[in-house]
């Protein structure tokens, strides 16, 4: 069941005389026009938080509801003692007639249930709010605390919190009372619960006449803000599209955008989804798109960008700074492979940058002829790929003993190439399933075996790191395994970025020993 609830700072007059014959302050009202917003007409108050408050209820009775809950924050000297205050009784002369109230607060309560009888059923929530100026933060924090739970406790367990509406006036209070209202909608929003209106009581600042504002939108900032950060950090688009109530499916925005833009968070959207669910193949080609579509959003004329245009415009260089290498285009896309790997390690995303080293590296040692197969053989090794592998040259790293078999095959078949090669035999030695040294020392004879003894395996940095790359792989490859089949217990965060740290620097040191080979 939706649950509409509001919260104000209640703004204490100040404006008041002393009543000779009681000694009591006086209050005198005097009301002022103000325009509500949504063409909801106009509103007669004398208090900063009357007509945001009327504006909520006629916004909610215009649509068939009603304020389910109000918590208006007080400072002691707002409310009686009976609720925790200092205040003492108050005169109100209201068209000419005297009446006595507890409060302030008390009176504004029986006022505003008189001129919006829908608040009838509210329950209006004073919560009491003390400060010391030694311990300023520390209360902040504990007041922050305390409200967002008695919020969320009293709407309900967190199944009911997603059909909770947020109305919030931020036009009275102080301004540490303001960063705390800020942070309450935050955790609020954090929970599911929705902020519909954020209002502010205007007087003659931004317009000529007293206006109620919806400045929602301005607040919304924190949540570009908050959804680019996601982007950069872990890669995830989905903070942002809310934002610009983008659809990736249709290329629909809620938010006036240009064709550019629109162009920008596709290309997120299909990066994301990529380095999410670690589709390997579409991760580069998605890295391409987003670098392609960055600078046609930047070569725009700033003249035809609109304001959601300018305002994705300010979080431009930290976009372009967090992916760093892993924009622009390249003609080889596997250039960019230990860069991506490097990335998602430092974002964290470890279980992806296992996967897309397991599987990219020995496409890497291939292509930079770290290790690879005898060129005339070439062909037996596109040949020998598994359903696990599609990839030749994964297949011809991972298991490199369906290249030995291929060839084996093409002898017996008499094939001519293989018979001018005259290929020794080689009998390779097993590895125990519950060893893994013993696996490796198996594996690396297989290698040598192929290298030296047979010689259908060749490579152009020398075997000190071709072996330093190969046993990376391995152990990397191992653990990888055991984490994706939830076996891998006694392993920390720790050891995993060892493997991924060492896998990439034996990947680089062979590399500048090509380099330094070619020099």
């Amino acid at each position: 069941m939706r649950q509409n609830i509001a919260i104000n700072f209640f703004s204490f007059i100040l404006r008041t005389t002393q009543e000779a014959e009681s000694g009591l302050p006086v209050m005198t009202v005097e009301e002022k026009d103000f325009v509500l917003e949504e063409n909801l007409g106009h509103f007669s108050g004398f208090q900063t938080n009357e007509a945001p408050l009327a504006n909520m209820v006629d916004l909610l009775t215009r649509d068939g509801e009603k304020i389910t809950r109000l918590y208006c924050l007080v400072t002691p000297q707002c409310v009686p003692p009976s609720m925790g205050g200092v205040a003492h009784r108050v005169v109100v002369v209201e068209n000419g007639v005297r009446s006595v109230y507890p409060s302030q607060f008390d009176f504004w309560c029986a006022r505003m249930r008189r001129l919006r009888s829908a608040l009838a059923d509210a329950e209006i929530i004073p919560i009491l709010l003390c400060y010391r100026e030694d311990a300023l933060i520390e209360d902040i924090e504990g007041q922050v605390a305390d409200l967002t739970e008695r919020i969320k406790g009293d709407a309900g367990g967190a199944s009911v919190w997603r059909d909770c509406h947020i109305y919030a006036d931020i036009t009275g209070g102080s301004r540490y009372a303001n960063m705390m209202m800020t942070t309450v909608l935050q955790f609020l929003q954090y929970d599911g619960m929705q902020v519909e209106k954020m209002l502010y009581a205007d007087f003659h600042t931004l317009s000529r006449e007293n206006r109620i504002f919806d400045v929602r939108a301005a607040s919304d900032a924190y949540k570009l803000v908050a959804g680019a950060d996601a982007f950069v950090s872990l890669g995830s688009s989905r903070a942002i599209e809310e934002y610009f109530g983008y659809d990736a499916e249709t290329g629909v925005a809620g938010k006036v955008i240009g064709d550019e833009l629109r162009g920008v968070l596709a290309a997120m959207h299909e990066f994301s989804d990529a380095i999410q669910i670690c589709r390997t193949a579409n991760i580069p080609r998605a890295l391409s798109a987003l670098s392609a579509s960055l600078e046609q959003f930047l070569d725009l004329p700033e003249e035809e960008r609109t304001v959601e245009d300018r305002m994705f415009m300010q979080l431009i260089d930290t976009i372009t700074e967090g992916y760093g290498a892993l924009l622009g285009e390249t003609d080889d896309e596997s250039e960019r492979y230990p860069a991506i790997i490097r990335w998602c390690m430092e974002k964290g995303l470890l279980q992806q940058a296992m996967t897309l080293a397991t599987e990219w590296l020995p496409v890497c040692f291939v292509k930079r002829r770290i290790v690879y197969p005898l060129p005339i053989l070439t062909s037996c090794a596109k040949t020998a790929v598994s359903r696990m592998h599609p990839g030749w040259m994964q297949n011809f790293i991972i298991n490199p003993t369906l290249y030995w078999k291929v060839i084996q095959e093409r002898k017996k078949k008499k094939n001519p190439v293989i018979l001018q090669l005259d290929i020794e035999h080689c009998v390779f030695k097993q590895g125990d399933p519950n060893d893994s040294e013993v696996r490796w020392a198996a594996f690396q004879d297989t290698w040598r075996q192929m290298k030296d003894h047979a010689r259908v395996v060749l490579t152009d940095c020398g075997k000190k790191d071709m072996f330093a790359c190969l046993r990376t792989h391995f152990y990397l490859r191992e653990q990888r395994n055991l984490v994706n089949h939830a076996t891998a217990e006694d392993v920390c965060r720790k050891d995993i970025e060892k493997l991924l740290n060492d896998a990439l620097t034996a990947l680089s040191a062979a590399t500048s020993k090509l380099h330094e080979k070619e020099g």
